[in-house]
């Protein structure tokens, strides 16, 4: 298919939505208990993970609400030809903030998988994307994945397999990965390692034997030190919500802390938020300003000075409906599948003491619920509500917000300050 045909967004879409339709068939062999859902369901029982001490919680710095984020501007991507190696169109996926060259790592166009870096020019408020300064590339998209982001699963599936996230550690960039097309659960890595200069890359594998690894492969942030004690020393945390079969998926946003050790098995991830269909966020197939099937999540950031977790991403705040789009009233998509218009970019936020007493043991990852949730007003408008990524710039306490189609098939990238 063309890419730059007016159809492939609404296909797109169509294959996406089309993946929520398998939760009627499988719905019934969604798990029995509030924890089955993230446990293997095969082989021999791993063996216990060595103890770990968890600290308390360190004392309450403040919780963030709407009000404590500052639009502060916008830029536009590199604009290059759809459907080439070197376009953003159709992505914008996995965000993430390098300090090291005041810069962003970001996932090109939707077929290649490509990774870039794009430098951050002066920010401009506005709401016409031809107002904007452009980004200009720090290093054009290339596979950071050195071509096995395939062997996501056994056997490889390269049809379905997407970045997930970025997450950049000193010269380190941690990838994440997810199949978003898994019916069948087979999913069972989820995570590698390369460097800032997209060099060669570890072996794509898993970080923990107990969670599944599709809860896993998706947007990434660092813990603050002073919170690292609280997660058992774990420096990182991320997840994967909101993709399509849900009984595969977490019915609401998730994250699992984990540590370099995690790569060398030597320390597993730990789940710290999540939700099997049998314990979801909320009814999944109604109508709800907290979740339902059109519920997506694509971005993580746990900001310095607070005790918030935030999760970014998009929420169909209408009567929800399964079928075509003129048969659910939606005039926003007219593909089969979950409607729920209109829509919205959301922000859940989550009290960072509650998840370290799940890291504790004292709670339950489905227990949770956000302390708030509230719409994300952007300053402009776009041919489809998704947010493709978040990245959080430690040094100056900002958020860098992509919104998928706000420039045509390009995303354009909002940055917002917070005022905690």
């Amino acid at each position: 298919m063309d890419p730059d045909s007016t159809n492939w967004p609404r296909t797109r879409s169509l294959l996406l939505l089309r993946c929520f339709g398998i939760l009627f068939l499988v719905a019934t062999v969604a798990c029995t208990t509030s924890t089955s859902a993230y446990l293997p369901t095969t082989g021999p029982a791993p063996e216990p993970a060595p103890e770990t001490t968890v600290a308390s919680a360190p004392a309450a710095e403040g919780l963030i609400g709407a009000d404590d984020l500052s639009y502060e501007g916008s830029f536009t991507v590199p604009d290059e030809s759809s459907g080439t190696e070197d376009s953003l169109a159709y992505g914008g996926y996995g965000l993430a903030f390098n300090p090291a060259n005041n810069s962003l790592f970001i996932t090109g166009h939707d077929w290649h998988q490509l990774t870039a870096e794009i430098s951050i020019p002066p920010l401009v408020p506005g709401s016409d994307p031809a107002s904007l300064n452009r980004a200009v590339f720090v290093k054009k998209p290339q596979d950071a994945a050195d071509g096995k982001l395939k062997d996501i699963s056994t056997p490889a599936d390269p049809e379905y397999a997407r970045v997930g996230g970025y997450l950049v550690d000193g010269d380190s960039l941690i990838v994440s990965a997810f199949d978003y097309y898994d019916a069948s659960g087979e999913q069972s890595r989820s995570h590698l390692i390369t460097d800032t200069a997209l060099g060669p890359s570890s072996e794509l594998q898993a970080i923990s034997p107990d969670i599944s690894a599709r809860w896993l492969g998706g947007p990434m942030a660092h813990i603050p030190q002073q919170w690292q004690a609280a997660f058992g020393g774990d420096p990182y945390i991320g997840g994967l919500g909101g993709v399509s079969i849900a009984s595969n998926s977490s019915v609401g946003p998730a994250a699992a802390t984990f540590s370099p050790e995690a790569f060398s098995n030597t320390k597993p991830a730990s789940l710290v938020l999540g939700y099997p269909l049998a314990s979801p966020l909320d009814v999944p197939e109604r109508q709800s300003d907290l979740w339902n099937l059109t519920s997506t999540v694509t971005g993580i950031v746990f900001p310095e000075r607070s005790n918030s977790v935030l999760f970014f991403g998009t929420q169909g705040v209408g009567d929800y409906c399964y079928g075509t789009g003129e048969e659910c009233n939606d005039p926003i998509n007219s593909s089969k599948g979950t409607h729920a218009y209109p829509y919205r970019y959301q922000v859940w936020a989550y009290d960072a003491a509650d998840l370290a007493q799940v890291a504790a043991g004292e709670k339950a990852p489905e227990s949770l619920m956000p302390y708030d949730y509230w719409e994300l007003k952007l300053p402009m408008t776009a041919s489809s509500f998704q947010l493709t990524g978040a990245a959080y710039d430690a040094g100056n306490n900002r958020i860098f917000i992509a919104q998928e189609f706000a420039e045509g098939t390009n995303p354009v990238v909002h940055v917002y300050n917070v005022l905690n």
